[in-house]
This record gives structure tokens, sequence and C-alpha cells, in this order.
């Protein structure tokens, strides 16, 4: 009797055995799943990182870019306006000139 009491212990230790190493094998299977979705996950992250570093690196050019032109369009907008200053300076000085050769 004890021998068949020792057999039916032994399988039932053989049924737990099995069904948690068929516990083991799904939770196994979901750690692949979610490992294979963090590297796709990461990935997608790195690549839109890499493509909002690139716009910013554009926009920043860009506005550079902008101040660089704007800066010169100040300079020529001051040039101009040199220019006409002086301008005016020579023609009052020619008026000077007119009116002092009729007196």
């Amino acid at each position: 009797m004890q021998g068949g009491e020792n057999r039916r212990i032994l399988l039932d230790l053989k049924t737990v055995l099995e069904e948690v190493q068929a516990e083991v094998k799904k939770e196994e299977e979901k750690r692949g799943e979610l490992q294979l979705q963090y590297t796709r996950d990461r990935c997608a992250w790195e690549l839109e990182r890499a493509e909002l570093k690139c716009r910013i690196a554009q926009l920043e050019a860009r506005e550079g870019a902008g101040l660089i032109s704007g800066g010169v369009r100040s300079a020529a907008a001051e040039l101009l306006e040199r220019f006409d200053v002086e301008r005016r300076e020579w023609e009052c000085q020619l008026k000077d000139m007119q009116k002092k050769i009729e007196e």
C-alpha cells in the first residue's frame, strides 16, 4: 500500500510540476513579447527623437539665417539712411555755394 501511495504522490507532483512548467513557459513568452514591443517602441522613439532634433536644427538654422539676413537688411537700411543724410547735407552745401556765387 505504501508503494501505491508513493506512486500517487509522485504522479501528483509530476502534474503540479507540468503545470508550473506550462506557466513558466507562458510567462517567458509574455516576457519575450514585451521585450520585443519595448525594442520596437524604443526604436520608434529614437527615430522620432532624431527627426525632431533634425527639425530643431533646421528651424534654428532658418532662424539664424533670418537674423543674419535681418542684420544685413538693417545694415543696408543704416547705410541708405546715412547716404540720405549725407546727400541732404551736400544739397544744402550746394545751395549755400550757389547763393554765394549769385551774391
